[in-house]
Protein backbone atom coordinates (compact mmCIF):
# COMPACT_ATOMS: atom_id res chain seq x y z
CA UNK A 1 0.00 0.00 0.00
CA UNK A 2 1.30 3.69 -0.45
CA UNK A 3 2.48 5.31 1.98
CA UNK A 4 0.73 8.83 1.39
CA UNK A 5 -2.87 7.57 2.56
CA UNK A 6 -5.06 10.78 3.29
CA UNK A 7 -4.27 12.00 7.43
CA UNK A 8 -8.26 12.55 7.36
CA UNK A 9 -11.23 10.99 5.96
CA UNK A 10 -14.64 13.17 4.90
CA UNK A 11 -17.93 12.21 6.83
CA UNK A 12 -20.41 10.07 4.71
CA UNK A 13 -23.20 12.14 3.54
CA UNK A 14 -25.43 9.83 6.04
CA UNK A 15 -22.63 9.70 8.89
CA UNK A 16 -25.20 8.16 11.78
CA UNK A 17 -27.11 5.04 11.24
CA UNK A 18 -29.29 2.78 13.75
CA UNK A 19 -30.98 -0.84 13.92
CA UNK A 20 -33.95 0.80 12.67
CA UNK A 21 -32.53 2.22 9.58
CA UNK A 22 -33.12 -0.50 6.59
CA UNK A 23 -31.78 1.56 4.45
CA UNK A 24 -28.50 0.69 6.14
CA UNK A 25 -28.52 -3.02 5.79
CA UNK A 26 -29.86 -3.78 1.98
CA UNK A 27 -26.67 -6.13 2.20
CA UNK A 28 -27.86 -8.06 5.53
CA UNK A 29 -26.22 -8.29 8.63
CA UNK A 30 -23.20 -9.78 7.19
CA UNK A 31 -21.64 -9.19 4.10
CA UNK A 32 -17.89 -8.33 2.36
CA UNK A 33 -17.20 -4.94 1.09
CA UNK A 34 -14.97 -5.35 -1.50
CA UNK A 35 -15.17 -2.37 -3.71
CA UNK A 36 -15.98 1.83 -3.79
CA UNK A 37 -13.43 2.65 -1.48
CA UNK A 38 -12.71 4.95 0.83
CA UNK A 39 -15.54 4.21 3.22
CA UNK A 40 -16.26 7.66 4.64
CA UNK A 41 -16.61 8.14 8.17
CA UNK A 42 -19.63 7.26 9.84
CA UNK A 43 -20.68 5.63 13.37
CA UNK A 44 -24.19 3.81 14.38
CA UNK A 45 -25.22 2.40 17.66
CA UNK A 46 -24.70 -1.27 17.33
CA UNK A 47 -21.08 -3.31 17.37
CA UNK A 48 -19.85 -3.92 14.44
CA UNK A 49 -17.14 -6.68 13.89
CA UNK A 50 -14.92 -5.90 10.71
CA UNK A 51 -12.16 -8.33 9.40
CA UNK A 52 -9.98 -7.70 6.37
CA UNK A 53 -10.26 -10.99 4.39
CA UNK A 54 -8.26 -9.90 1.64
CA UNK A 55 -5.56 -7.74 0.42
CA UNK A 56 -4.36 -4.06 2.29
CA UNK A 57 -5.99 -0.81 3.63
CA UNK A 58 -6.30 1.96 6.14
CA UNK A 59 -8.50 1.93 9.17
CA UNK A 60 -9.47 5.21 10.25
CA UNK A 61 -10.73 5.35 13.96
CA UNK A 62 -12.26 8.78 15.10
CA UNK A 63 -9.28 11.07 14.80
CA UNK A 64 -6.99 7.81 14.43
CA UNK A 65 -5.59 5.85 11.82
CA UNK A 66 -4.13 2.30 11.41
CA UNK A 67 -2.51 0.62 8.67
CA UNK A 68 -4.59 -3.03 8.09
CA UNK A 69 -3.82 -6.16 6.28
CA UNK A 70 -5.38 -9.54 5.41
CA UNK A 71 -6.11 -11.38 8.60
CA UNK A 72 -7.00 -8.26 10.93
CA UNK A 73 -9.57 -7.72 13.08
CA UNK A 74 -11.24 -5.12 14.32
CA UNK A 75 -14.46 -4.55 16.74
CA UNK A 76 -16.65 -0.75 16.27
CA UNK A 77 -18.04 0.19 19.65
CA UNK A 78 -20.76 2.14 19.15
CA UNK A 79 -20.94 5.62 18.53
CA UNK A 80 -17.38 5.62 17.13
CA UNK A 81 -16.75 7.57 13.92
CA UNK A 82 -14.82 5.01 11.50
CA UNK A 83 -14.02 4.47 7.87
CA UNK A 84 -11.66 2.75 5.45
CA UNK A 85 -9.09 3.86 2.61
CA UNK A 86 -7.40 1.64 -0.32
CA UNK A 87 -5.49 2.67 -2.93
CA UNK A 88 -5.99 0.51 -6.09
CA UNK A 89 -5.46 -2.87 -4.67
CA UNK A 90 -9.28 -2.65 -3.32
CA UNK A 91 -8.90 -5.07 0.16
CA UNK A 92 -12.24 -7.07 0.80
CA UNK A 93 -13.27 -6.67 4.76
CA UNK A 94 -15.58 -8.86 6.30
CA UNK A 95 -18.77 -6.45 7.96
CA UNK A 96 -20.72 -8.37 11.09
CA UNK A 97 -23.13 -5.94 12.96
CA UNK A 98 -23.85 -6.99 16.09
CA UNK A 99 -26.66 -6.14 18.46
CA UNK A 100 -25.30 -4.58 22.07
CA UNK A 101 -26.70 -6.58 24.42
CA UNK A 102 -25.32 -10.00 22.68
CA UNK A 103 -22.55 -9.56 25.67
CA UNK A 104 -25.03 -9.62 28.34
CA UNK A 105 -26.84 -12.19 27.11
CA UNK A 106 -24.73 -14.46 26.55
CA UNK A 107 -22.44 -13.46 29.26
CA UNK A 108 -21.70 -16.71 30.76
CA UNK A 109 -20.95 -18.14 27.28
CA UNK A 110 -18.14 -15.64 27.01
CA UNK A 111 -17.68 -15.66 30.23
CA UNK A 112 -15.36 -18.47 29.55
CA UNK A 113 -13.30 -16.25 26.97
CA UNK A 114 -11.09 -13.55 28.42
CA UNK A 115 -10.67 -12.69 24.69
CA UNK A 116 -13.90 -11.35 24.40
CA UNK A 117 -13.25 -8.09 26.65
CA UNK A 118 -10.05 -7.85 24.67
CA UNK A 119 -11.77 -7.45 21.55
CA UNK A 120 -14.79 -5.55 22.59
CA UNK A 121 -13.23 -3.48 24.98
CA UNK A 122 -9.23 -3.32 25.65
CA UNK A 123 -7.97 -3.45 21.55
CA UNK A 124 -10.79 -0.66 20.56
CA UNK A 125 -9.65 1.74 23.85
CA UNK A 126 -5.75 1.22 22.83
CA UNK A 127 -6.27 1.24 18.99
CA UNK A 128 -8.46 5.12 20.01
CA UNK A 129 -6.07 5.79 22.63
CA UNK A 130 -2.15 5.59 20.42
CA UNK A 131 -1.79 6.59 17.29
CA UNK A 132 -0.90 4.09 14.59
CA UNK A 133 -0.76 1.56 17.96
CA UNK A 134 -3.19 -1.34 18.66
CA UNK A 135 -2.81 -4.77 19.68
CA UNK A 136 -2.59 -6.24 16.03
CA UNK A 137 -5.37 -8.80 16.40
CA UNK A 138 -4.25 -10.75 13.28
CA UNK A 139 -5.38 -14.42 11.98
CA UNK A 140 -2.98 -16.26 10.13
CA UNK A 141 -3.64 -17.13 6.43
CA UNK A 142 -4.66 -20.32 7.44
CA UNK A 143 -6.76 -19.13 10.42
CA UNK A 144 -8.27 -16.50 8.21
CA UNK A 145 -9.11 -18.81 5.65
CA UNK A 146 -10.60 -21.22 8.19
CA UNK A 147 -13.02 -18.38 9.45
CA UNK A 148 -13.75 -16.78 5.66
CA UNK A 149 -16.19 -20.61 5.62
CA UNK A 150 -17.77 -19.13 9.10
CA UNK A 151 -18.05 -15.77 7.54
CA UNK A 152 -20.15 -17.43 3.81
CA UNK A 153 -21.86 -19.49 6.86
CA UNK A 154 -23.26 -16.71 8.14
CA UNK A 155 -23.90 -14.72 5.42
CA UNK A 156 -26.04 -17.02 3.96
CA UNK A 157 -27.95 -17.84 7.38
CA UNK A 158 -28.46 -14.14 7.36
CA UNK A 159 -30.86 -14.11 3.76
CA UNK A 160 -32.90 -16.60 5.41
CA UNK A 161 -33.26 -14.92 9.15
CA UNK A 162 -36.71 -13.97 8.02
CA UNK A 163 -37.92 -17.63 8.55
CA UNK A 164 -36.53 -17.96 12.15
CA UNK A 165 -36.78 -14.38 13.47
CA UNK A 166 -32.56 -14.07 13.67
CA UNK A 167 -32.66 -16.92 15.58
CA UNK A 168 -29.99 -18.62 13.41
CA UNK A 169 -28.26 -16.04 12.62
CA UNK A 170 -27.64 -15.03 16.47
CA UNK A 171 -26.56 -18.01 17.96
CA UNK A 172 -24.21 -18.61 14.78
CA UNK A 173 -22.78 -15.45 15.37
CA UNK A 174 -22.10 -16.09 19.20
CA UNK A 175 -20.27 -19.15 18.25
CA UNK A 176 -17.73 -17.18 15.74
CA UNK A 177 -17.22 -14.67 18.52
CA UNK A 178 -16.33 -17.23 20.86
CA UNK A 179 -14.15 -18.72 18.27
CA UNK A 180 -12.50 -15.54 17.81
CA UNK A 181 -12.15 -14.63 21.43
CA UNK A 182 -10.77 -18.51 22.14
CA UNK A 183 -7.86 -17.45 19.93
CA UNK A 184 -7.15 -14.06 21.20
CA UNK A 185 -7.45 -15.25 24.43
CA UNK A 186 -4.26 -17.65 23.21
CA UNK A 187 -2.57 -15.35 21.74
CA UNK A 188 -2.26 -12.69 24.52
CA UNK A 189 -2.26 -14.84 27.00
CA UNK A 190 -0.44 -12.47 29.88
CA UNK A 191 2.55 -14.70 31.35
CA UNK A 192 4.76 -13.19 34.44
CA UNK A 193 7.87 -13.98 32.82
CA UNK A 194 7.53 -11.28 29.98
CA UNK A 195 10.02 -8.16 30.83
CA UNK A 196 8.85 -5.54 27.48
CA UNK A 197 6.53 -2.55 29.11
CA UNK A 198 5.02 -2.40 26.09
CA UNK A 199 1.03 -0.63 25.41
CA UNK A 200 -0.45 -4.31 25.49
CA UNK A 201 1.60 -5.71 28.06
CA UNK A 202 0.88 -3.12 30.16
CA UNK A 203 -2.83 -3.16 29.64
CA UNK A 204 -3.18 -6.25 29.48
CA UNK A 205 -1.79 -7.41 32.50
CA UNK A 206 -3.39 -4.94 35.14
CA UNK A 207 -6.86 -5.57 33.25
CA UNK A 208 -6.09 -9.27 34.04
CA UNK A 209 -5.19 -9.03 37.35
CA UNK A 210 -8.28 -6.78 38.29
CA UNK A 211 -10.88 -9.24 36.34
CA UNK A 212 -8.73 -12.64 38.07
CA UNK A 213 -8.70 -10.63 41.75
CA UNK A 214 -11.76 -8.13 41.86
CA UNK A 215 -12.76 -9.66 45.28
CA UNK A 216 -9.51 -8.11 46.91
CA UNK A 217 -8.40 -5.09 47.96
CA UNK A 218 -6.48 -3.65 45.03
CA UNK A 219 -5.01 0.12 44.70
CA UNK A 220 -3.07 2.08 42.25
CA UNK A 221 0.17 1.45 43.82
CA UNK A 222 -0.61 -2.42 43.73
CA UNK A 223 -1.44 -2.17 40.33
CA UNK A 224 1.81 -0.11 39.03
CA UNK A 225 4.22 -2.30 40.58
CA UNK A 226 2.55 -5.15 38.58
CA UNK A 227 4.22 -3.32 35.24
CA UNK A 228 7.05 -1.63 37.40
CA UNK A 229 5.48 1.84 36.96
CA UNK A 230 5.74 4.57 39.42
CA UNK A 231 2.13 5.31 40.31
CA UNK A 232 1.52 8.69 38.99
CA UNK A 233 2.86 7.67 35.31
CA UNK A 234 0.38 4.45 35.56
CA UNK A 235 -2.16 6.26 36.25
CA UNK A 236 -2.23 9.15 33.50
CA UNK A 237 -0.80 5.93 31.12
CA UNK A 238 -4.39 3.84 32.42
CA UNK A 239 -6.46 6.96 31.91
CA UNK A 240 -5.22 8.01 28.93
CA UNK A 241 -6.59 4.43 27.66
CA UNK A 242 -10.04 4.49 28.94
CA UNK A 243 -10.82 7.86 30.56
CA UNK A 244 -10.99 6.59 33.45
CA UNK A 245 -9.22 5.86 36.18
CA UNK A 246 -7.86 2.24 37.37
CA UNK A 247 -9.92 2.14 40.50
CA UNK A 248 -13.48 3.00 38.41
CA UNK A 249 -12.69 0.69 36.06
CA UNK A 250 -12.16 -2.11 39.08
CA UNK A 251 -15.71 -1.00 40.42
CA UNK A 252 -16.87 -1.13 36.96
CA UNK A 253 -16.04 -4.74 37.58
CA UNK A 254 -16.74 -5.57 40.89
CA UNK A 255 -20.59 -4.22 39.93
CA UNK A 256 -20.78 -6.40 36.89
CA UNK A 257 -20.32 -9.55 39.26
CA UNK A 258 -22.19 -7.84 41.86
CA UNK A 259 -25.63 -7.59 38.95
CA UNK A 260 -24.79 -11.40 38.55
CA UNK A 261 -25.07 -12.55 41.85
CA UNK A 262 -28.30 -10.41 42.18
CA UNK A 263 -30.06 -11.85 39.67
CA UNK A 264 -29.06 -15.71 40.17
CA UNK A 265 -28.22 -15.69 43.79
CA UNK A 266 -30.16 -15.08 46.83
CA UNK A 267 -27.18 -14.06 48.99
CA UNK A 268 -27.31 -11.51 51.44
CA UNK A 269 -26.02 -7.77 50.59
CA UNK A 270 -23.52 -8.06 52.78
CA UNK A 271 -21.96 -11.61 51.67
CA UNK A 272 -22.03 -10.36 47.95
CA UNK A 273 -20.38 -6.45 48.83
CA UNK A 274 -17.56 -8.68 50.60
CA UNK A 275 -17.51 -11.13 47.41
CA UNK A 276 -17.21 -8.55 45.04
CA UNK A 277 -14.21 -6.66 47.18
CA UNK A 278 -15.96 -3.66 48.62
CA UNK A 279 -15.76 -2.68 52.33
CA UNK A 280 -19.18 -3.85 53.18
CA UNK A 281 -22.79 -3.27 52.50
CA UNK A 282 -22.85 0.29 53.12
CA UNK A 283 -19.82 0.72 50.84
CA UNK A 284 -21.35 -1.20 48.16
CA UNK A 285 -24.81 0.04 48.28
CA UNK A 286 -23.69 3.77 47.66
CA UNK A 287 -21.52 2.30 44.67
CA UNK A 288 -23.89 -0.03 42.87
CA UNK A 289 -26.54 3.04 43.17
CA UNK A 290 -23.95 5.75 42.03
CA UNK A 291 -23.55 3.07 38.78
CA UNK A 292 -27.04 1.76 37.94
CA UNK A 293 -29.56 4.13 39.39
CA UNK A 294 -30.73 1.55 41.92
CA UNK A 295 -30.24 0.47 45.44
CA UNK A 296 -29.18 -3.38 45.05
CA UNK A 297 -32.33 -4.67 46.82
CA UNK A 298 -34.48 -2.68 43.64
CA UNK A 299 -32.29 -4.11 41.58
CA UNK A 300 -32.97 -7.57 42.83
CA UNK A 301 -36.39 -7.37 42.56
CA UNK A 302 -36.46 -5.48 39.02
CA UNK A 303 -34.72 -9.05 38.10
CA UNK A 304 -36.58 -11.62 39.70
CA UNK A 305 -39.75 -9.89 38.33
CA UNK A 306 -38.76 -8.89 34.81
CA UNK A 307 -35.66 -11.17 33.72
CA UNK A 308 -35.17 -9.48 30.51
CA UNK A 309 -34.79 -6.17 31.90
CA UNK A 310 -37.28 -4.24 30.55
Amino acid sequence: MKANYPKHLERHRNPFYTLDDASAFSQGFAYYHGRSYPILMHAHNYYELNVVTKGECRHYFNNKSHPAKAGDIFMIPPYTEHGYWADSEEPQIFHLIIKNDITEKYKYQFGKYPGIKILFEVEPQIRQAFSNLSLNINLSKSILGDFVKDFDELIAIDKERAEDDGVMFELKTVCLLCKLAKIISQKYAVTDNRADNTADYIILKTTQYMEENYFSKITVDDLSKIVNMSTPSFFRYFKNVFNTSPMEYLKKIRISHATEMLSSTDKSISFIAQECGFFDASHFTHAFEQSTNMKPKEFRLKSKTDPNGN
